[in-house]
């Protein structure tokens, strides 16, 4: 794992068949493990919110993100580099 960091990627998408499956094969495609899944309703209507944790180094997350942006149905994408900080303040 060396280089890898943990990320938390954040994707907002429109709540229809297959986009949730096209931006998982983004990942299985560059063998990236993904270790954390949540899917829950965002607060509008139609659209869901995704969070993916996974390991990966950084310049690899970067084109991993420029692809699923580009994905049709996403609306926004959000990523960030988990932190021990990050990690208390969650559990506090």
């Amino acid at each position: 794992m060396t280089g890898k960091k943990e990320f938390t990627v954040t994707v907002y998408m429109q709540n229809r068949t297959g986009v949730l499956n096209r931006v998982s094969i983004i990942f299985s495609r560059r063998r990236v493990n993904i270790e954390s899944l949540n899917v829950t309703s965002s607060e509008m209507p139609g659209i869901k919110k995704v969070v993916f944790v996974l390991s990966e180094a950084e310049e690899a997350m970067r084109k991993i993100i420029r692809q699923i942006e580009k994905q049709i149905d996403v609306l926004q994408v959000y990523h960030h580099i988990n932190s021990p900080v990050s990690a208390i303040a969650s559990n506090n």
